[in-house]
This record gives structure tokens, C-alpha cells and sequence, in this order.
């Protein structure tokens, strides 16, 4: 017992972490809830596990922008900006499937791959990394890699 709470309350950490450079406009009004069961190409960056279960080709572009007012400690850069995103996935092969996508804004450039398999019907796996390359002098590549499980019991449950 002694050794489960320290796991238990680094999980629970974690659980909070939003580590997604790119939302789209459906996971951005699903409000965080759409990492269980993403829409189309938002497989490609909450839950790569989950191409497997999305059966088709799809083709994605996005232009975000955005402002706001100001705090006291921000800089303008912090409060307004834009960004560029466009992505493909293929849900369809029989070996596996996967997807890439695009991300460019006023920080850095992001590729983001992914990777599924579904091992039986109800269970896939699935693996991305995300390559990162910032704007500015210091130009080093900064990269990211997930794995990541779906376990589908009822076709209604995820």
C-alpha cells in the first residue's frame, strides 16, 4: 500500500497536463473532453491509439487567431497571435494506420506524427512524437513521443 500512493498521486499529477500544441475547433468547444473518443484528424494529437477506430482518409487546415487583453506581467506577444495548421490521416490500411500534421505560429514550428494498430477489436495501440523546431536564434530541435491505449468494452462506452 505504501508503494501505490506515490504512483497514485503522480498519476493524478499528470491527469492534469495539457500537453497538446494544437487544438482544433472541435476539441477546443468540447472542452477538453474529447481525448476518449477524438473526431477525425484530433486522433493525431490527444489519442493516436485512436486512428484505428476511425476508418477513413481525411485531409484537415485550420487558421487559429486570437487576442486578448493584457495582464500587468505579459508581453503583447502573449496576448495575440495566429496560427497555421493542415493534416492527414489514413484510418484505412490494412497493416496500420496514421496520420501527420503541420503546425506553424509566431513560437515554432511543429510536425506531429502518429501510429495505431488495433490488436483486437476492442483494444488498439498507438504511438505519435511531435518535432518541434522554435523561431529565434536558437535554433534546436525539440521533440515529444506518446503511447497511448483505447480499450472500446461497449460500443457506447469509451
Amino acid at each position: 500500500m505504501k508503494k501505490f500512493f506515490p504512483w497514485l498521486i503522480a498519476l493524478l499529477i499528470t491527469s492534469s497536463a495539457l500537453a497538446s500544441d494544437f487544438q482544433s475547433p472541435r476539441t477546443a468547444a468540447l472542452g477538453g473532453s474529447g481525448h476518449a473518443g477524438p473526431i477525425l484528424n484530433d486522433a493525431l494529437y490527444l489519442n493516436p491509439s485512436f486512428v484505428s477506430y476511425l476508418p477513413s482518409y481525411s485531409i484537415s487546415g485550420n487558421y487559429l487567431f486570437y487576442s486578448g487583453t493584457p495582464k500587468a506581467d505579459s508581453t503583447p506577444s502573449d496576448t495575440h497571435g495566429h496560427a497555421i495548421n493542415a493534416s492527414l490521416q489514413d484510418g484505412r490500411s490494412e497493416l496500420f494506420q496514421a496520420g501527420v500534421g503541420f503546425t506553424q505560429n509566431e513560437f515554432s514550428r511543429i510536425i506531429t506524427v502518429g501510429a495505431s494498430k488495433s490488436i483486437v477489436q476492442k483494444f488498439g495501440l498507438g504511438a505519435g512524437g511531435k518535432f518541434m523546431l522554435p523561431h529565434g536564434t536558437a535554433q534546436s530541435l525539440i521533440w515529444d513521443t506518446t503511447i497511448s491505449g483505447t480499450f472500446i468494452p461497449l460500443d457506447w462506452l469509451q
